[in-house]
């Protein structure tokens, strides 16, 4: 199956409205990546690798998109957007990309499924990326698809690197396997951050949305999508509200209770919510 895609910002005095965009169906604040190059991250740990976590992995969000992502014009030298949601370099990347999509990809695999229409822009969309020893699922608001593999884990490796949302590295997330990042000068193929918003995005050690019957290969599912807040469980690795409560540093707080707490990289812009206000997301990729 081909799979989901998936990350965010921060910083100083600057009061902004943005009453043009809705709250997402989570509520409070979003996260908003301000220029190519930005990103929030968390530093390493080990809740952030998915090849030891026996009993699954979820990587789940709300996004919205303020314009379709611009495709490949080969005439007018003109490259195409790709925006990343989530990154852990070498391993895996929830990201954006020509489908219109959020998509999951690993380096050493690439399991296709057939793909939904393409995300809507100026409304939320909920996503979510489930991973198991033998099965990976996308799910696209309500819609779910899934296929079943055989290689656990899509040979997904551990790494001791960041977990950054709403981009990262620019060199290692635009070139896969030695790639030319800029087949023009000046004119990079992706564009590595999300011209949109995110909002809620939680991790967590099991499989969300679980299969039982992984005998058909190929599936097409729906499923309930969460309302209000993700809540913390016993499962939930990571939890991000992007909501100011009481202080500045509150927008990045992890409310796991597991202290990842989020530092933005760039010159952050300091939006307050004004009533609620929602985020948007990206896709899925292994380096």
């Amino acid at each position: 199956m081909q799979c989901l895609s998936f990350v965010f910002l921060f910083s100083f005095g600057f009061v902004v409205s943005i009453s043009a965009v809705p709250p997402s169906p989570a509520g409070g604040g979003y996260l908003k990546i301000y220029a190519p190059g930005d990103y929030a991250y968390a530093p390493h740990h080990d809740d952030f690798d998915i090849a030891s976590k026996k009993n699954g992995y979820t990587i789940e969000m709300w996004y919205y998109l303020k314009h379709p992502l611009q495709k490949f014009d080969f005439k007018m030298r003109q490259p195409y957007e790709r925006w990343s949601m989530v990154h852990k370099s070498g391993s895996y990347e929830v990201f954006m990309g020509q489908s219109g999509n959020p998509k999951f990809r690993s380096e050493t695999k690439n399991p296709g499924v057939r793909e939904p229409d393409a995300s809507l822009p100026n409304q939320w969309h909920y996503c979510a990326v489930t991973i198991s020893d033998q099965y990976i699922q996308r799910a696209i608001n309500d819609i779910l698809w899934g296929k079943h593999i055989t290689d656990g884990f899509l040979n997904l490796e551990d790494t001791d690197v960041a977990f950054y949302i709403g981009g990262g590295d620019v060199s290692a997330i635009a070139g896969m396997k030695g790639q030319v990042v800029e087949p023009w000068i000046g004119n990079p193929v992706w564009i590595p951050y999300i011209d949109g918003f995110i909002d809620e995005v939680r991790i967590s050690n099991i499989v969300r949305y679980p299969r039982e019957n992984i005998n058909l290969g190929r599936w097409v599912d729906t499923i309930e999508v969460p309302e209000g807040r993700f809540e913390p469980d016993e499962h939930t690795l990571a939890l991000w509200h992007f909501d100011f409560e009481g202080n500045e540093g509150s927008k990045w707080r992890d409310s796991s209770g597991n202290g990842h707490h989020l530092t933005y990289k760039g010159e952050y812009l300091n939006v307050r919510s004004i009533g609620k206000l929602p985020i948007i997301w990206g896709e899925l990729k292994k380096q």
